[in-house]
């Protein structure tokens, strides 16, 4: 996992990943361009949509 300010970041993140979220928001630049290995992918793991909390609030906005 890639090194973020807050390690509890990388891990909820992680956590996502876990628990098929569906996005997982941060202001982490690192986690937002992070894309996981493909031993996880192969695994049945996939990365949430992962996007600072502006940007999901304008996607969110745009559906209704």
């Amino acid at each position: 996992m890639s090194r973020s300010a807050n390690p509890r970041t990388g891990l909820n993140h992680a956590y996502a990943m876990a628990y098929n979220s569906d996005y997982f928001l941060t202001s982490d630049k690192n986690l937002i361009k992070y894309r996981i290995p493909a031993l996880l992918e192969n695994a049945g793991f996939f990365k949430p949509e992962t996007m600072p909390p502006e940007q999901f609030r304008d996607e969110i906005s745009k559906k209704k």
